[in-house]
């Protein structure tokens, strides 16, 4: 009889426990529908298996809406210790000791660097190139150009003011240096078939003024003509007279480079001079910059100042940390509503929810909630027991 008293609460224990147990193990098993034939016994599969779907969906909400909100992630990252971390980070890992651009660019971009500098000067090259050939800067280079120009050699302007002395020194170097080639230049010229002509009619007609028709029959111009322009050549290659020669050319240019260009040149053509020097020097210069590659040039003179170091000064580096917080936190407040439209949160939890396993679920539950389910067990344990007392004695 002792027995069997004791043997109630004992039975009421291990029901307490098996039903509790149970309870919890078909909460995830099994994790398949069980069919025999066409029917399919009840409560499989397991709850959690079954409803899934509902519970990633129910549990990313709940992550989404009252979890990681707004308000939440805004306030997590304009903590004071995130800021100060981001702060340090450039402050100190970057910029603590004396470090070049290219140390710093190469520490955050890693094997990117190269490729990042050179899409910097290409960027850099295709930005100066598109101002250059826009039409707002060719009409400016023009504009200053001939404003340059027209201020550096005005209408009144004498050239030995604006010429520089070195080209009269070389000019008359050059000129002694080639007086035989001036001279037989100047031969030649004079031994043109027109010009001979031209001689011929004035000598002619110097003789019809000076000695009348009669003197004229007894001398023959073409004669005349050639025994001067024989003269000429003879007496032009003559050491001396090419001296006299360049030495005159030098002494007419001195006189004429003190006028004003007014005095040389009418102003239409002063004009005409001007424009045509202003266009030729505009062309010269694109002609120029077609030649020139621009992201070469630029590229290789920016990996040289990349490699510039740099040395903060404490106010630096107080200046840059304020700047640093102000763009930080300008940026998360004026993007967070942005952010968490792209990401999501509560779509994010239900796909990876349903991503999982229900073996990955359940280790999971488990590996939270381990020690709370065996209390639950238990506790069916303890109250079966203590009902089966309760039943002996009613």
């Amino acid at each position: 009889m002792d027995y069997l008293i004791l043997l109630k609460p004992l039975i009421g224990a291990l029901i307490g426990y098996s039903t509790n147990w149970l309870a919890i193990k078909m909460l995830f098993k099994p994790h398949t529908e069980v069919r025999i034939g066409k029917i399919r016994l009840p409560f499989t599969p397991g709850v959690i298996p079954r409803e899934r779907g509902r519970i990633a969906k129910s549990l990313g909400g709940a992550v989404g809406e009252r979890l990681l909100t707004k308000e939440v992630i805004s306030k997590e990252l304009l903590n004071e210790g995130v800021i100060n971390q981001i702060k340090a980070y450039i402050t100190k890992d970057l910029l603590g000791e004396p470090r070049s651009l290219k140390e710093i660019m190469e520490t955050v971009l890693g094997d990117e660097y190269p490729i990042v500098v050179n899409k910097i000067g290409k960027g850099i090259a295709l930005t100066i190139e598109d101002k250059i050939r826009s039409k707002d800067t060719k009409e400016m280079l023009y504009r200053t150009i001939k404003e340059y120009l027209a201020g550096r050699l005005s209408y009144n302007t004498a050239l030995d003011t604006v010429l520089p002395s070195t080209v009269w020194i070389n000019l008359e170097f050059i000129l002694e240096n080639h007086k035989e080639q001036i001279c037989d230049y100047i031969i030649s010229q004079v031994r043109q078939p027109q010009v001979e002509d031209k001689v011929n009619i004035i000598v002619g007609e110097l003789i019809h003024e000076k000695v009348g028709a009669l003197g004229a029959m007894f001398l023959n111009s073409k004669d005349v003509t050639a025994s001067i322009l024989d003269y000429i050549e003879k007496t032009l290659q003559e050491e001396d007279v090419q001296k006299t020669l360049i030495h005159v050319i030098i002494k007419s240019a001195n006189e004429v480079m003190v006028n004003p260009i007014s005095e040389i040149l009418a102003l239409r053509q002063y004009e005409e001079l001007l424009e045509g020097a202003t266009v030729g020097i505009v062309k010269s210069a694109y002609e120029l910059i077609d030649k020139i590659s621009l992201k070469d040039m630029i590229t290789s003179m920016i990996y040289p100042i990349l490699e510039q170091k740099i040395l903060l000064t404490a106010h630096e580096r107080d200046q840059i940390e304020s700047k640093i917080e102000m763009l930080y936190v300008g940026f998360v407040e004026n993007n967070i509503d942005t952010f968490l439209k792209n990401f999501e949160v509560a779509k994010i939890v239900e796909k990876e929810v349903n991503d999982f396993s229900v073996m990955d679920i359940e280790r999971l539950i488990f590996t939270i909630v381990d020690k709370e389910l065996n209390a639950i067990t238990w506790f069916g344990a303890l109250l079966g027991f203590v009902m089966g007392i309760v039943y002996i004695f009613i």
